[in-house]
């Protein structure tokens, strides 16, 4: 129930803050802000050290062994904000470059200042975050991204009318340094469990803890990289074939089907992944899996015949007319992404049992043939070839999971 409250939230935000973006900025605007906040995710995994999944993974095994509990926290707290600050002095000094380079033009070198700073509280977030799933603490992580999704559309909406693209961009970073402080406060009020053990954290390194940590962070960071540079690699192919404008509508068709995706993939990531993690049978394992399809599926096939009837109506909806071309590609990447949705769920038992290399490959060899197909379908089929290489990638994607499940192995 709080996993699903906290999804419907985060879906109904983000469908307020992309109306907002769509209606004053257009699909150009949507698609600077999408490069924008793929370039956020790639400082981010730097300034975490991509951790996140292993805090979860070990604070849900070692929440009732105090010593190796108060380990992992403090030597997490350290990685991220000795990584944070590695990056935040990156883009101080490279502030005016990547404004350029990121954002097309130099008048955003304030934006890369900002968030110089809010790296932080986006590195503080995510790892106060990870340990309150590890804990099984499901209401306070609810509430926690209630008031992100929350904070998120009244900055939006005040700072978008100030300061137009530039005040969506700070809209994005502020909420995260908001949050923060909102988040100690809730934890001093509601958990019953200590998060943060400042005392002595220089020197508080585990080294045995650090290397379980890091098996974690070469998958993590690995596979947001290369699901980041995916992104952006679509966005220059769609920009050099045709316009910046048909980016933005890109950007809009992945922004719909991800809300799709949230209504399975987030609540099952919180629920099963400690599941997994704790399960040292197959068997165990393969029933937990029956249950999650049995629901997800048929829930699924509901909401995409629903979408795909009332397309044209949700896209003015959530969007504008603007973005109507969206329209053509829509069945392909929903049912695409019905595939990608299976695909996932196989995925989290081999996150929850460190199979690191099998989720590597599988993310490469999706994001390289995507990106390989999107060249020449569009090339072929104008933008519509886009639809058509996400729904083979994704074909490819959950067979190849498929067989990889078939000889999964744990001990």
């Amino acid at each position: 129930m709080w996993t699903s409250t906290q999804t419907i939230v985060k879906i109904l935000s983000g469908i307020i803050v992309n109306k907002l973006i769509a209606i004053s900025l257009g699909p150009a605007g949507l698609a600077m802000i999408g490069q924008f906040q793929n370039f956020i995710a790639i400082a981010l995994s730097v300034a975490n050290g991509s951790i996140q999944t292993g805090i979860v993974k070990y604070a849900a095994e070692f929440k009732e062994d105090e010593n190796m509990l108060r380990s992992l926290i403090k030597s997490s707290l350290l990685i991220s904000l000795s990584l944070s600050a590695v990056v935040s002095l990156s883009l101080l000094v490279f502030s005016e470059y990547l404004s350029i380079k990121i954002l097309y033009s130099d008048q955003y070198e304030a934006v890369f200042f900002f968030l110089a700073f809010a790296i932080f509280f986006y590195s503080l977030n995510l790892y106060v975050l990870s340990i309150l799933n590890g804990f099984g603490e499901i209401k306070l992580l609810t509430i926690i991204n209630i008031l992100l999704s929350v904070l998120m559309v009244l900055f939006c909406f005040l700072l978008v009318y100030l300061y137009d693209l530039s005040g969506v961009l700070f809209a994005l970073m502020l909420t995260q340094v908001v949050v923060f402080f909102l988040s100690i406060y809730l934890m001093q009020k509601i958990s019953m469990r200590k998060i943060f053990y400042i005392d002595s954290i220089f020197n508080a390194i585990d080294k045995e803890i650090v290397n379980k940590l890091f098996r974690f962070s070469i998958a993590t960071f690995s596979s947001g990289m290369i699901m980041t540079l995916m992104l952006m690699s679509l966005r220059h192919i769609i920009i050099q074939d045709s316009s910046i404008e048909l980016a933005g509508i890109w950007e809009a068709t992945w922004r719909l089907v991800s809300y799709f995706n949230l209504l399975f993939v987030l609540p099952y990531a919180i629920h099963y992944l400690p599941k997994f993690s704790s399960h040292k049978k197959l068997s165990s394992i393969r029933s937990d899996l029956k249950e999650a399809y049995k629901f997800l599926i048929p829930i699924a096939i509901i909401v995409i015949t629903f979408i795909l009837t009332f397309k044209r109506d949700i896209i003015e909806l959530l969007f504008s007319s603007e973005f109507l071309e969206m329209a053509n590609i829509l069945t392909y990447v929903l049912i695409a992404e019905f595939f990608r949705i299976l695909a996932f769920t196989l995925s989290n038992v081999f996150m929850a049992k460190a199979k690191v290399y099998a989720i590597l490959q599988n993310e490469f060899i999706f994001s390289l043939t995507m990106v390989i197909l999107s060249y020449f379908l569009i090339n072929d089929f104008g933008f519509i070839g886009i639809g058509y290489a996400y729904f083979l990638s994704s074909i490819l994607f959950l067979l190849l999971w498929i067989l990889k499940f078939k000889n999964l192995k744990i001990c």
